[in-house]
């Protein structure tokens, strides 16, 4: 099907403050959109933005595009295409978060859209370069498949672990010691900045020894809430081997 990308451009009426502009790319799979639902949509969000919508940047059409068929094939799965809110400034990232953000911060899901940072500002509002901006909305796309495949973002390894390796970001563990790979079985619900690329190393292991269909099959099994104890029972079926650190620690060597 053929795609169109529409932005949304919402101003933020609050009262006691500036008004902040941030748009909202609207990805199109005609006839998959129908236009009473955007309507809706357009309605609902006019309580607390002013609203039209324009053409969007070709090169992000294209990008999410190619990105959409990538995805498409890696996971067997067609998404309902989310909302992308590109973000200008530090401010409105925090008003969107409900908190002062870290520079490192660029972007993320949230209630299955992408909120990240417009391209002509990503560099000057953060600590990354400007390149990177593709670099995370792939990332944060991929979320997108995760979420919708599986009700779900748990194991947080599982989940960001996928999202940097389909992402094509590059990772050294080359100074991680043998242990702390370990630590992937603290990173169910819980997260920090070593669980990205913990979780990226036993993503990409899974996949060298065992394929993308059983991951597949893996997030496709779960739901939302899941537990821990649920999740290592549905590993197990699909892999033939524990979920704990003996059979990790085989993996490791393997």
């Amino acid at each position: 099907m053929r795609m169109e990308a529409k932005v949304l451009v919402a101003t933020a009426i609050a009262t006691g403050t500036e008004s902040s502009t941030i748009n909202w790319v609207i990805m199109e799979r005609k006839p998959w959109w129908p236009l009473f639902f955007k309507k809706l949509l357009q309605k609902y969000i006019k309580k607390i933005f002013q609203t039209k919508l324009i053409d969007t940047d070709s090169k992000i059409t294209k990008f999410l595009e190619d990105i959409g068929r990538e995805f498409n094939i890696f996971f067997n799965f067609k998404i309902v295409e989310p909302l992308i809110f590109l973000i200008n400034t530090r401010e409105e990232m925090d008003m969107v978060w409900g908190k002062k953000t870290e520079p490192w911060f660029v972007g993320a899901t949230k209630n299955r859209n992408i909120y990240i940072f417009n391209e002509s500002v990503f560099s000057s509002v953060s600590n990354h370069k400007q390149e990177d901006f593709w670099i995370t909305l792939k990332h944060e796309y991929s979320h997108i498949y995760y979420l919708q495949l599986g009700n779900t973002n748990s194991p947080i390894w599982l989940h960001e672990g996928l999202a940097c390796y389909l992402s094509g970001k590059k990772v050294s563990y080359e100074n991680i010691a043998k242990d702390k790979f370990f630590d992937v079985f603290k990173y169910f619900k819980n997260v920090n900045s070593e669980t990205y690329k913990i979780g990226q190393y036993w993503v990409e292991k899974l996949l060298n020894v065992y394929g993308k269909d059983k991951m597949v099959a893996l997030i496709s099994g779960l739901s939302a809430n899941i537990s821990e104890p649920d999740f290592a029972t549905i590993f197990q079926k699909i892999y033939g081997i524990e979920y704990g650190e003996k059979s990790f620690k085989n993996l490791l060597e393997s």
